[in-house]
């Protein structure tokens, strides 16, 4: 059924290979939208130029919108792709639609099950509404949109207009009835920042509201100053989603500075407009003083010390060398213990500088403990409200949600600013955080103190669960850090 393609055709496959759609001299009276936004390679003429066929080697799934508005007459469904010939009918997954212009469409091969439902035998379609997606069902070697017009309102395949000699407008993503160019929305999730003291690595997940076309994809990365320290641009390799990670030294090359923070941002081309991420930040981590990662380390007197690239290394070094944790005996950090409402307590007042203060009045802390000092700073400075009954609980676990509140309210004693609040809507348990924690918790999240955990697919703030040392020593350093 396919001939050879024509010298003229050909020349035009050429030429649209190589540049941007350009509409080409016609007296035809409506000018129709190009079938399918964002993709202009032909690879193949029919019926001695009379159709064309629509590829460029990244089309599969594309959407398919309406040259010109009019009413279906025929409706073809196929969901197998072409095996030999014959199979499906040659005609594959398709429409055939009257348009306003009593001219006859072709939209032939597209993607099996991909016609919408309100797309039907006499329905009315408007001029740039979807109506399916690229395919290779029916007689046909590879994902392509067959169209064709015929100056006809009764007969599809009669000899027909080469679709070449029309008027298009040329988007890049499908268009409403209006005409209005329907841009697709991004979304950036499944974030994650793992800072250390020199290097980071960032990740994010973009999925579109839309199928389309991925192009160029990077990051951009500024210090204090919004000098560029960091870029990168590569081509997108994304499907129906696109995963997006850097590790900023080993992939970029870039070495950044310890306790310094930085702001990202990603970018990414799709359907040929580039969408950028909002805005992050974070700090790296304080380098621990003179520590080699083996000998000289400031936690190497604890046999249980996670060992040096491990995620908690870095602060566990910082927090053991600053003198603010100490070991719990026989030579053991217990950096999986964990951590109790005293003993962040004590953290944070080693860190003030142990000043003193006036006895608090919690029943159950007993005077002369080793704690004691620690909480009545804290109760004194508004640090620490206690759990009610007036008690503090000092044994009690310290859950994520209270280091959250803790921490941004020493944060305010020390001047600093805690407007900065983040949205929580990429956690998975909000509703989970403690009505009077909530606000703190985001502090905390927009602060990178937060960062939020793993399970399966989705990320938890786990607000009620404990934290172990090891990770109240990361949060420690990351609040340090943040208010340096």
């Amino acid at each position: 059924m396919k001939t050879k393609i024509t010298s003229l055709l050909l020349a035009v496959v050429m030429l649209f290979a190589c540049v941007p759609f350009v509409a080409l001299p016609s007296d035809a009276a409506p000018t129709l939208y190009w079938p399918v936004p964002g993709h202009t390679n032909l690879s193949q003429g029919w019926h001695d130029g009379n159709a064309i066929d629509i590829n460029d080697g990244s089309i599969s799934g594309a959407p398919v919108i309406a040259a010109i508005g009019g009413t279906v007459k025929g409706i073809y469904l196929c969901t197998q792709n072409h095996q030999n010939y014959g199979d499906c009918g040659g005609f594959g997954t398709g429409l055939i639609i009257l348009g306003d212009d009593n001219r006859l469409y072709q939209y032939a091969h597209m993607q099996g099950g991909s016609i919408p439902a309100h797309v039907y035998y006499g329905a009315r379609v408007n001029a740039g509404q979807m109506i399916g997606r690229v395919g290779n069902t029916g007689y046909s070697t590879g994902p392509h949109l067959h169209f064709a017009i015929a100056n006809s309102t009764t007969n599809a395949w009669q000899q027909g207009i080469n679709p070449l000699n029309e008027s298009y407008i040329y988007t890049s993503g499908p268009v409403d009835g209006g005409g209005q160019v329907i841009k697709p929305t991004l979304s950036w999730s499944d974030l994650r920042c793992e800072p250390d003291s020199s290097n980071t690595f960032v990740y994010a997940k973009i999925t579109p509201s839309i199928s389309g076309t991925w192009g160029d994809c990077g990051i951009t990365m500024w210090d204090l100053d919004g000098n560029v320290v960091a870029s990168k641009t590569e081509h997108a390799n994304g499907g129906n989603y696109l995963e997006m990670w850097y590790n900023i030294t080993t992939e970029i090359g870039v070495v950044l500075n310890s306790a310094t923070k930085y702001t990202y941002q990603f970018h990414v081309v799709f359907n040929g407009e580039t969408y950028y991420s909002p805005m992050y930040s974070f700090s790296t981590l304080k380098k621990p003083d003179a520590c080699d990662g083996v000998n000289s380390c400031p936690g190497k007197k604890f046999v249980d010390m996670p060992a040096a690239g491990t995620w908690s290394h870095d602060s566990i070094d910082y927090v053991v060398g600053q003198g603010l944790f100490g070991g719990v005996g026989n030579s053991l950090f217990a950096p999986q213990t964990t951590m109790s409402r005293a003993m962040l307590v004590t953290v944070l007042h080693r860190f003030a500088g142990a000043p003193e203060a006036a006895a608090s009045t919690f029943s159950d802390v007993e005077r002369g403990s080793w704690y004691a000092a620690a909480v009545d700073w804290a109760s004194e400075n508004g640090i620490v409200n206690g759990v009610g009954g007036n008690k503090f609980n000092p044994t009690g676990t310290v859950t994520r949600e209270q280091i959250a509140s803790i921490l941004c309210r020493y944060a305010e004693k020390l001047g600093k600013s805690t407007a900065n609040r983040d949205s929580l809507a990429s956690f998975a348990d909000t509703s989970a955080i403690t009505n009077w924690a909530y606000s703190s918790v985001q502090w905390a999240v927009a602060a990178g103190i937060i960062s939020g955990v793993k399970s399966g697919s989705a990320y938890y703030v786990n607000p009620t669960a404990g934290a172990s040392r090891a990770e109240v020593a990361t949060m420690l350093v990351r609040f340090i850090n943040s208010i340096s």
